[in-house]
């Protein structure tokens, strides 16, 4: 982000654009914000925000959205925080920010990936060729 740039306005710029960019894993975001992922989706992102390059006051800010207190659902957040943050309601600003710091694993890049021992005895021999 240039410094000319208003670092809030250059971020919401940014959650957009990886939303629109990846349709497939902005569908998969929505399981990311279930009761039962909800709190796991919570606590990966304060971690992963916290260790992305962002300005201090992006992060400070996605810090006091996540950090306060163990929100069990997207109406135990602040979404007045969270719409100034990403420009999206609050579930929809969850799901972004999933998008964003790459909470979702995009289709053929789960590695390491369990292989029963049939399947690596063939993938062992298909190398070795």
């Amino acid at each position: 982000m240039s410094p000319e740039t208003n670092p809030l306005a250059e971020f919401r710029r940014l959650i957009n654009r990886r939303a629109r960019q990846f349709p497939t894993l902005w569908e998969a975001s929505k399981q990311l914000i279930e009761k039962s992922a909800f709190p796991s989706t919570v606590a990966r992102l304060l971690r992963r925000s916290q260790e992305k390059d962002l300005p201090a006051t992006i992060k400070e800010s996605l810090r006091t959205v996540f950090g306060q207190k163990q929100a069990q659902r997207v109406q135990d957040l602040d979404g007045k925080s969270l719409k100034a943050l990403t420009g999206f309601l609050p579930a929809k600003a969850l799901r972004a920010l999933c998008v964003f710091f790459e909470l979702i694993a995009r289709p053929g890049s789960q590695w390491p990936c369990i292989l029963s021992r049939c399947s690596f005895t063939i993938c062992l021999q298909a190398t070795q060729t």
